[in-house]
């Protein structure tokens, strides 16, 4: 091989080199952008509902559900959880992709919005919210995660979610992980009612892969709400967070 063939191959692979090291920092930077635009669409969201004297975001009202209804007829409740600092609008629509990409004022997000199940609502038994996971984030769902330690629990187990009648308060009773192929039938955490012989399928099922017992104790009247997030990006696996309620106030006006 010549020296001037070598000086060429050399050249070429320093040119793909910079043009590798070019495209990695341009995603790098798209990344960073959009996770910025979520960060201030949150931040929009939280300047309406308000902030308590502690900085922890307040509980909606009917005049603060019904600002952000207006912005968004998809809008049906807000998520507050704030020990892992998760303050959320929720949407639902026709259909459980358009929000996996879209923002609250509907236009286009890597992040979406945190969503109900199409064909749930949340007088059913069960409420399944969906919510992204974000590497090395702590941005819509990606929090959850730290359920996982048993250690953490008595810091996490509390949240609340907010609909145009109640303020409902959850203890996180079972935390998993839920194969999508391999739990389909056994956890149908998706599903808005059962029959009791289902829920309780349900829940023991969901108990027998709980990464901790958490002590919470499920009847087969008792209400649910089911927060889930993917593990990793290309993971056929979910993490399963499922809720009991434990009490309701009506919602205030102001």
């Amino acid at each position: 091989m010549s020296k001037n063939f070598k000086e060429i191959i050399r050249k070429l692979l320093m040119l793909v080199a910079i043009i590798a090291i070019i495209y990695s920092s341009y995603k790098l930077l798209n990344i960073k952008n959009e996770e910025n635009t979520s960060k201030v669409v949150n931040k929009d969201i939280v300047e309406i509902v308000g902030k308590q004297d502690d900085g922890n975001t307040e509980f909606l009202t009917r005049e603060t559900y019904n600002k952000l209804l207006s912005i968004n007829p998809d809008f049906k409740g807000y998520l507050y959880y704030p020990s892992l600092e998760i303050n959320e609008q929720v949407v639902q629509t026709i259909n459980n992709e358009y929000y996996l990409t879209h923002s609250f004022y509907r236009e286009y997000s890597p992040y979406g919005t945190v969503f109900i199940d199409y064909n749930q609502n949340i007088d059913q038994q069960n409420t399944t919210l969906y919510g992204h996971w974000v590497s090395r984030s702590t941005l819509k769902f990606s929090n959850l995660h730290k359920l996982k330690d048993e250690n953490d629990y008595e810091k996490y187990k509390t949240f609340y979610y907010t609909d145009d009648q109640f303020t409902y308060e959850f203890q996180v009773g079972i935390v998993i992980y839920h194969h999508s192929i391999d739990d389909y039938d056994n956890i149908p955490y998706w599903q808005g009612e059962f029959t009791n012989q289902q829920f309780t399928s349900f829940i023991n099922n969901a108990k027998s892969q709980a990464f901790y017992n958490t002590g919470v104790d499920f009847d087969v009247d008792d209400n649910v709400m089911t927060l889930q997030t993917c593990i990793t990006a290309d993971s056929d696996e979910r993490l399963v967070v499922i809720g009991k309620e434990i009490s309701r106030e009506p919602l205030k006006d102001k």
